[in-house]
């Protein structure tokens, strides 16, 4: 699944993105290649789908101090897609963060990633201020947004 998820999202990148997308793309295989490493180190929750045997998703909450957190590496299998899998991710990854106190959110995404934006609005989440520091060159692509939480 961590090798689909490179190749899915170094495909849906590779149209019209600047060069330097591409060492943001080298901090993702470093991420997932080391998920569970970082899991430990720093506190990662990794929620994981599964169908039968089948690894199907992932999706990652990460801390960022006391009251936020943030949602990353959101990925379904390219032929479970539209099955309601990432929404049930996403929505368990909300729940855990509410019962750990957090109080908001973040998250950023690919301009091109139209089917995650989509959800992310219906899950509520709104257009946030960078969150991150990219080059000038991928902020120009890159949306990010936040979702207050109870």
């Amino acid at each position: 699944m961590i090798f689909g998820f490179l190749k899915w999202n170094r495909q849906r990148l590779s149209d019209g993105w600047p060069v330097e997308a591409f060492e943001v793309q080298e901090r993702v295989r470093d991420d997932i290649v080391n998920l569970r490493k970082r899991a430990a180190e720093q506190s990662w929750t990794i929620f994981i789908a599964k169908l039968g045997d089948e690894l199907a998703g992932c999706v990652v909450l990460r801390p960022i101090d006391r009251t936020a957190c943030e949602l990353k590496r959101l990925f379904v299998v390219p032929h479970l897609q539209r099955a309601g899998l990432g929404r049930a991710l996403c929505q368990k990854a909300i729940e855990s963060a509410q019962k750990h106190g957090f109080k908001r959110i973040t998250l950023d995404t690919a301009d091109v990633q139209f089917e995650a934006l989509s959800l992310f609005e219906d899950l509520g989440f709104k257009p946030a201020a960078p969150h991150r520091d990219y080059s000038p060159e991928v902020n120009k692509r890159v949306v990010f947004m936040a979702k207050e939480l109870q």
